[in-house]
């Protein structure tokens, strides 16, 4: 029986980790069923399974199998477990279990090229604390979603409270209680976590957003779709970063907890840090000739090009450099990099992920430029890895492609 108490039921399943699993709770029910759910189960996976249920060890994966076959009652609660490991990011998966499970259960979990089966450590994360695995779920969507950088227009004094005394579960509750009252649109906010990380605190919110409707066997059962807000709040509130599908509330909901925190109104606006003309030529300069360490230029999009009628032109390989065809096209026609305001977007292979970036021009001065990119294509340890590297290396501070905005 795992440490967390008694096993999951459907509803912890359904409501707080979003997986339908009533099917899978019936047919762990099956003898044969499990039979076959052992037969597909990897080498990792049967070694944590094994161990979990302290049987005798042996070293065969094909008798560790049987032996398994053998203890369907003890296996099924592990049945649901394999259908959430679907799809979840990996880096989030290991990173929390490197945070709860001791070393000797981590490298049960490796398989023969020393690679971690993410089932298997989900497998071992339910058997210590089933109770965690929304941790895992939220921790999740931070590595699959773009964030719009936001800044305190008028950053007020620091308090002598601090942001982690003040966003506790039971006063974001309170406060996102009142700002639904305030809001009165039918919609609920729910407080479902907070995690602290690396001197920001992480705080998901679950929200009714658009209507919509859910054919239930021959029942259509009406009510709201789902939406995750993620509000990232760095440097003591000066500082949000907001992951969202709406636009307007997510921001007017970081807007009330930071106003309620420093005791008056304050607002949140998108971040707009600069870069200049000469930094973003010498990048491009550096890119079209194959000479960007990290990077690889792989698209570039010129609105106004030198082409009769000034037609957008586009340049794009699906695998390797496009320098040679931007030599080629300049020497023929002419120049499409050197107007860095006629580019609508460049893309770059980066850890072997295509990055959007696009340069933003500010409407004061054509000299200045925000660069954003499409953060939601690297998980987070890369996003932070990818802003840093073109800090160090090219001197451009690099926003994502996300914003938010009241209406």
């Amino acid at each position: 029986m795992p440490s967390g108490g008694r096993v999951p039921d459907a509803d912890f399943w359904e409501n707080e980790l979003e997986m339908p699993v009533r099917y899978w709770l019936e047919q762990a029910e099956d003898g044969r069923f499990m039979a076959g759910w052992v037969n597909g189960l990897k080498g990792p996976q049967v070694s944590v399974l094994h161990a979990l249920l302290e049987l005798t060890p042996v070293e065969s994966t094909r008798q560790k199998k049987n032996d398994l076959r053998d203890k369907p009652e003890l296996l099924k609660r592990f049945v649901p477990v394999g259908r959430f490991a679907r799809s979840k990011s990996r880096v989030a998966v290991i990173e929390f279990a490197e945070s709860v499970l001791a070393l000797e259960s981590m490298d049960l979990c490796r398989d023969g090229n020393d690679e971690f089966d993410v089932i298997a450590l989900l497998f071992a994360i339910f058997d210590k604390n089933w109770k965690s695995l929304p941790t895992v779920f939220h921790l999740d969507k931070i590595h699959k979603s773009g964030f719009a950088r936001m800044v305190l227009e008028k950053p007020p004094k620091r308090l002598d409270v601090s942001l982690g005394e003040f966003l506790t579960q039971t006063s974001l509750a309170s406060h996102l209680a009142r700002f639904d009252k305030t809001k009165n649109d039918g919609r609920i906010s729910q407080m479902k976590s907070i995690i602290p990380r690396d001197g920001r605190y992480l705080v998901f919110i679950r929200r009714s957003e658009r209507r919509d409707m859910l054919l239930q066997s021959t029942t259509v059962i009406h009510g709201f779709a789902p939406e995750w807000i993620i509000l990232d709040f760095q440097e003591g509130a000066a500082k949000v970063n907001i992951s969202s599908k709406s636009v307007s509330v997510p921001l007017e909901i970081a807007n009330h907890i930071a106003s309620a925190y420093f005791g008056r109104d304050v607002e949140y606006v998108n971040d707009r840090e600069h870069s200049y003309t000469k930094q973003l030529r010498r990048l491009l300069s550096l890119l079209g000739n194959d000479k960007a360490d990290e990077l690889t230029l792989v698209e570039i999009a010129v609105d106004n090009g030198p082409l009769d009628g000034s037609p957008k032109i586009v340049l794009s390989r699906t695998e390797g450099s496009i320098s040679s065809g931007i030599r080629h096209f300049e020497k023929a026609v002419g120049g499409i990099i050197e107007d860095v305001g006629h580019i609508n977007h460049i893309k770059v292979l980066y850890r072997n992920k295509r990055v959007t970036l696009k340069f933003e021009q500010n409407d004061e001065s054509d000299d200045e430029f925000v660069v954003r990119y499409s953060d939601h294509t690297l998980n987070e340890k890369e996003r932070r890895l990818f802003e840093a590297f073109m800090s160090d290396s090219h001197g451009i501070t690099i926003l994502s492609t996300e914003k938010r905005n009241r209406r």
